[in-house]
């Protein structure tokens, strides 16, 4: 079964809604789809492969796209502040922790400090998570979702053009438009060293805490 980035990020905080009090501000707060946006929202769900190809048969007003593009506005929004409300108390929490530790550590058995530390570490570990994600994986989440929403916006139109002009050859006129030399022609000086700066990257992403760490268990 194929599972999106949105749907990970839906489970997830179906997880946190269900575990936050009744009628908490976020689960009662968060925008719901209006039913006239139901279809729109469905076909966000699709690959861009597969929104290429069907774009053209889709027919949503102008209404509908703005609608769409407020409404992820506004969830994002609220992912986002739930996100680091939740970080915020997992900080406390810590420090909480901590200074009990501080307090304790001369009189505390090896037993206790070490469920303490174990509660310190788990904290931190779901601070960091809560922190990544509304840094980082929602706002890029909704950031597809409007990219989705731009290309069956404006993909037909632009794929008439394209046609036309791969027609008539004006495509040759564009900048970087000698397709057929690409591997062959240089774009910009030093290209070989795109190499390190993805192996850079790829290293950052590592350590940013989008790859969750291996911890013991406790």
């Amino acid at each position: 079964m194929k599972i999106n980035l949105r749907t990970c990020l839906a489970l997830f905080l179906a997880e946190i809604i269900l575990f936050m009090p009744a009628g908490s501000y976020f689960a009662a707060s968060f925008p719901k789809t209006p039913s006239n946006l139901i279809e729109l929202d469905h076909e966000l769900q699709k690959s861009y492969l597969t929104l290429f190809r069907i774009s053209p048969s889709l027919h949503f007003t102008s209404d509908q796209i703005n609608q769409m593009q407020s409404l992820l506005q506004k969830q994002k929004s609220e992912c986002v502040g739930a996100m680091k409300q939740n970080a915020d108390r997992y900080k406390s929490e810590i420090s909480h922790y901590e200074s009990h530790l501080r307090k304790v550590t001369a009189t505390v058995t090896n037993k206790r400090r070490h469920n303490i530390h174990c509660k310190i570490q788990n904290l931190r570990y779901e601070q960091a998570q809560a922190s990544v994600l509304g840094q980082h994986a929602i706002p890029i989440a909704y950031a597809n979702e409007k990219a989705k929403l731009d290309l069956i916006q404006n993909w037909p139109s632009d794929l008439i053009k394209i046609k036309q002009e791969i027609a008539s050859g004006a495509y040759r006129n564009r900048r970087w438009g000698n397709v057929q030399d690409i591997g062959k022609r240089t774009i910009v000086p030093g290209q070989q060293d795109d190499i390190k700066m993805g192996e850079e990257a790829v290293k950052q992403f590592e350590t940013s805490g989008m790859k969750p760490p291996v911890l013991t268990v406790c």
